[in-house]
């Protein structure tokens, strides 16, 4: 990718796997206007996206998996209107989402095993309603779940193995009627479980 007139611009689905020198992405890539899937994968150097990656409108499969420097997403990354599935298990450095992540009104698969310095705001889930799986387990810093994850009413898998500095689980829990899976282990500061646990009859 040279130029931007250069881009292949009906390339689909991007796959790169195992470049440990690559460390950053052309600004064209926001040319490849009809890409749906990106799979980057153990790219250990790549420690940041360019603004112009928010321009894929169509991308509703991420995965960013291990790429242990990458510290930040891209300021308007809710932009990518189209997102179902997300995938950044191995994120080691990423420290937070952007502002704007809450836009991604139809997410539906979140995976951020691994992502052990990441800390939630308040509201970034504050728009998102439709996931059906959520894994936040290895995440070592979060101290408690994102306020809005009750609103989660399509939730099939909640996995926080690990989450050690977990204490409590959110007190409206039992609302989530549609949890099939939870994995708690190894949260050893978790002082109890609230009396609406009970009402998890799909568990």
């Amino acid at each position: 990718m040279e130029a931007e007139s250069d881009a292949p611009v009906q390339l689909r689905e991007l796959i790169i796997s195992h470049c440990p020198k690559l460390q950053r992405f052309p600004k064209s890539i926001g040319c490849l206007n009809e890409l749906k899937t990106i799979v980057i994968k153990a790219c250990s150097n790549t420690d940041s996206l360019p603004k112009e990656f928010c321009r894929l409108k169509l991308l509703g499969h991420l995965e960013l998996s291990d790429c242990k420097k990458l510290s930040l997403l891209p300021r308007r990354f809710g932009d990518l209107a189209n997102m179902r599935y997300l995938d950044l298990v191995g994120c080691s450095n990423l420290k937070e989402l952007p502002v704007s992540f809450k836009n991604l009104v139809l997410l539906q698969f979140l995976n951020l095993k691994g992502c052990k310095e990441l800390i939630f705001r308040s509201d970034d889930f504050q728009n998102i309603t439709k996931l059906e799986f959520f894994n936040l387990s290895g995440c070592a810093k979060l101290g408690e779940l994102p306020r809005d994850i009750t609103n989660q009413a399509s939730l099939k898998e909640l996995l926080l193995d690990g989450v050690e500095r977990l204490r409590e689980l959110p007190i409206q829990i039992g609302q989530l009627s549609r949890l099939r899976k939870m994995d708690i282990r190894r949260s050893d500061l978790l002082i109890g479980f609230p009396n609406s646990l009970g009402d998890l009859s799909s568990l």
